[in-house]
């Protein structure tokens, strides 16, 4: 907000219309950037997952897919993703809980003033609770890849380049 306040002052000083135009949206571009930023942040800090970035999560994935004619799921191996993506969902759902009240207390702690060594024992929980969930995760994977054949994975593979591509020309912009 500051360098906002700042970048504004500059451009009126400077008096040309232009000027105070490129600056306004470079100002506008900063705090989008700075926006998307901070969603990155809290995503992350909300994430019950140990390795938060690069594990792809094939079910979300296959949600999207789910009837793509290239895709072509059998009826078989739908029914095969659909155990696996209950499993996966409610093994993560069982730590959840836990997982929510270990950081309540240690966020409250912390602002209390509460004994680090209470406070550690707390946070070494936590990592226990986010690597159970990255095992269920690479559980999830590894079954996933079980049903799905080379192809299928290929195409998956293609269609997660191409919306990482879409997702850096977006940003570039």
């Amino acid at each position: 907000m500051k360098k906002l306040i700042v970048i504004s002052a500059i451009a009126g000083v400077m008096g040309s219309g232009l000027y105070a135009n490129s600056m306004d949206s470079n100002a506008s571009s900063m705090k989008g950037q700075h926006h998307k930023m901070m969603k990155k942040r809290v995503r992350a800090m909300k994430s019950i997952f140990l390795i938060q970035r690069g594990l792809p999560h094939y079910s979300i994935i296959l949600k999207h897919l789910w009837n793509d004619k290239e895709l072509a799921l059998t009826k078989e191996q739908k029914d095969k993703l659909l155990v696996i993506r209950r499993d996966t969902i409610g093994g993560i759902k069982k730590l959840l809980p836990e997982f929510l009240k270990l950081k309540k207390e240690i966020l409250k702690g912390a602002k209390s003033g509460a004994d680090v060594a209470t406070l550690s024992k707390l946070v070494d929980k936590v990592a226990s609770i986010k690597a159970e969930a990255t095992k269920i995760h690479l559980k999830c994977i590894s079954d996933t890849k079980t049903v799905l054949t080379k192809e299928q994975m290929r195409y998956i593979d293609g269609y997660l380049k191409a919306k990482r591509k879409m997702r850096r020309m977006k940003h570039s912009n």
